[in-house]
């Protein structure tokens, strides 16, 4: 079991000299498992090591941004994969824009978890407001950090189904994403590689591959976009990457939240998740070899 992780500095202060060198992480990638070539951010999260040293399966648990755009060989790669639950963690009105027209006709779950409730709304109108006010990168990473904070409470209660899944469905593939697989995706993928005592040096590896060239590149336009509109000008591409891509102080910071909300990682895996100790050896005995 995990006793209180202790979350990395907060880096509030910082400015961009001292961000510019963090923003294309360095780790130990673990071997990869099935690549889809037109989605970098789609990966498995098998191969990750816990504390007793198994690890985890591959092909149990993939993780993805919107996919809807797959070339026809991916879409077979997902096909042959056998998925049996698809974790969508996007709000109602996102996926009314958006819905995913490839899972049409695929035998599987195709799970609705909106954690886009007033938690993370709330979050993301106070990082618009502010960063129109003052749009520098430390100020960027800062807020980035308050969304995080939200995501403890966001998620509370809201993932009964995907632990069920996990824990007495068939033993056929899960896919969790939202709109960019890397914040929403990120933290419920950190949460489930905690409650299989996943080391946390990998439960961040796995995290910040998010932030690799290629996953960054996939959402540059969009974020630059988003920045232009709410800045009403060219962004800073420095602001574009904090948006695009992850850092360790975003994750760090939920978890340090929740810690200061519940006591401890277990505690909240417990009274948000369901996530007894008793469940976390099933999940252990279900998923890692």
């Amino acid at each position: 079991m995990h006793g209180p992780l202790v979350a990395r500095p907060q880096l509030a202060g910082a400015g961009a000299d001292d961000l510019r060198h963090r923003l294309h992480p360095e780790g130990h990638m673990h071997e990869q498992g099935l690549l889809l070539d037109g989605i970098p951010n789609f990966r498995d999260v098998g191969g990750c090591r816990s504390r007793d040293g198994r690890r985890l399966r591959r092909g149990r648990i993939f993780r993805a941004p919107l996919m809807n755009h797959l070339a026809a060989q991916d879409l077979q790669r997902l096909q042959a994969a056998g998925l049996g639950m698809v974790c969508d963690l996007r709000g109602v009105d996102e996926r009314a824009r958006a819905p995913q027209a490839w899972l049409q006709g695929l035998d599987l779950h195709d799970a609705h978890v909106d954690v886009n409730n007033h938690h993370l709304r709330a979050a993301t109108e106070a990082i618009v407001e502010l960063i129109v006010a003052e749009p520098d990168a430390a100020k960027m990473l800062a807020l980035m950090q308050h969304n995080y904070r939200r995501m403890p409470e966001a998620f509370h209660g809201r993932c009964g189904a995907v632990v069920d899944y996990l824990l007495s469905g068939p033993p056929r593939p899960l896919m969790i994403h939202c709109a960019a697989g890397k914040d929403r995706t990120g933290f419920l993928v950190a949460m489930l590689l905690l409650a299989l005592d996943v080391e946390e040096p990998a439960i961040y590896d796995d995290y910040l591959l998010s932030s690799s060239a290629a996953s960054v590149a996939a959402m540059w336009e969009h974020g630059k976009t988003l920045l232009s509109k709410a800045l009403n000008r060219e962004p800073d591409p420095l602001l574009i990457r904090l948006v695009c891509g992850v850092q360790r102080e975003y994750l760090a910071a939920a978890i340090d939240q929740l810690c200061v909300d519940y006591g401890s990682v277990d505690v909240y895996l417990e009274q948000a998740f369901g996530l007894t100790a008793e469940r976390r050896r099933l999940l252990q005995q279900r998923l890692l070899e």
